[in-house]
């Protein structure tokens, strides 16, 4: 073999090692972030709907970390044939695995752009990683077999397969992006707080005050526990100028969070529901029916009483009216914050709560009268002065 093709062969190698560690470095993000309850630094417009998604996950395992397996299986298997020695077994099992991986990752983009609505930039580079991998281990496949046999070099100068690999990859991740941007419905970033909140919602602080936060949570969530925490200390050191009102959005993702939200619930009817509520983010996810009543119990609540509440179609009310206001407003992720009928995109620090409880009144959002898909305002809660 020729040094140029021999320098060739070492080429895409590289760049085949470069892929792979660069989407092991993605996939290693994503799922660390996942399992810490963080929320992704994301420039996506719906990284936080994908991140807690039913698809977000496998049982307990979140999706992203099947990536990292794949990524790190791929570049110990490609260092291994490039270190020790060729091994055409070794590269025809990577690339059967590449085209294995850029399937799944096809099918998980269709699912951000016609099922979620939302896309994640992380997601999607991962998914391009993915299909350029397809074409740069056919070529290691190709070199491996003229190394072992120089009469086939001309083979190497067949670049159709690659060309049409790669104009499938540019054009489905044009017009994938392209869908997505016209398929995102962000949620609904000015609403009234007549819309916001309902009659006999749970609420703590001043009905008068000046700023009024609404927030919809998941007692399964991590990120809710962290925002809970957050606005509940808050509410107890310095509540002054600022409501703060709790409404439901248990995710199918999380087990068993809609019967904490009836525990929560039937925790309200004796008068419990922040103290359930305090015990249920503290113990989270264990909300088995022995473990919801074993806090009922902790609570001195009659439990013969909260046993009949949980099954209450009144009590399960309550959370679905909940549920049913989170999608009207296209909240899918949570947590969502509303301060004074203002979207705020991200959690609510101390600081922040702090700053907005010094923030003089501001003007009151008018009901917008639109549906989920209907003409919106989009507007961001002003920036208080720290």
């Amino acid at each position: 073999m020729s040094p140029c093709a021999e320098a060739g062969g070492k080429m895409i190698r590289k760049v085949a090692l470069l892929l792979s560690l660069a989407g092991l470095l993605v996939s290693g993000y994503l799922a660390l972030a996942h399992w810490l309850g963080l929320t992704a630094v994301c420039s996506g417009s719906g990284c936080d709907e994908v991140q807690q998604s039913a698809y977000a996950q496998v049982g307990s395992i979140p999706t992203a970390m099947f990536g990292c397996v794949y990524y790190l299986t791929l570049t110990v298997l490609i260092l291994w044939e490039w270190v020790v020695g060729r091994n055409s077994r070794l590269v025809s099992f990577s690339l059967g695995l590449t085209w294995a991986a850029a399937v799944i990752s096809l099918g998980l983009t269709y699912v951000e752009a016609f099922v979620l609505y939302s896309y994640c930039l992380w997601c999607l580079v991962s998914a391009g990683l993915c299909l350029l991998l397809v074409p740069v281990m056919t070529q290691v496949r190709k070199r491996d077999e003229v190394e072992r046999n120089p009469a086939l070099t001309g083979y190497l100068r067949d670049r159709k397969f690659i060309m049409v690999l790669l104009t499938v990859s540019a054009f489905t991740s044009y017009r994938g992006v392209v869908v997505l941007k016209s398929k995102v419905q962000p949620a609904q970033g000015t609403v009234s707080l007549s819309q916001l909140i309902a009659s006999g919602s749970h609420a703590l602080g001043d009905p008068k005050a000046r700023h009024t936060i609404v927030e919809f949570s998941d007692f399964g969530c991590p990120n809710c526990e962290v925002q809970y925490k957050t606005v509940r200390r808050f509410m107890r050191e310095a509540p002054h100028n600022v409501r703060w009102v709790y409404r439901h959005q248990p995710l199918r993702m999380h087990k068993r969070s809609w019967e904490a939200s009836l525990a929560a619930e039937a925790a309200a009817v004796q008068g419990r529901f922040f103290e359930m509520a305090d015990l249920l983010f503290k113990n989270r996810p264990k909300f088995s029916q022995e473990e919801l009543e074993s806090y009922a119990r902790e609570l001195g609540l009659d439990l013969d009483r909260f046993r009949k509440d949980m099954k209450k179609s009144a009590v399960r009310d309550r959370v679905v009216r909940d549920t049913s206001t989170a999608a009207f407003l296209g909240v899918k992720a949570v947590p969502t914050a509303y301060v004074d009928g203002r979207l705020h995109r991200s959690n609510l620090t101390q600081k922040e709560l702090i700053a907005i409880s010094r923030m003089p009144a501001l003007p009151e959002v008018k009901s917008e009268g639109t549906t989920r898909t209907g003409a919106r305002q989009r507007s961001e809660v002003p920036q208080p002065a720290m």
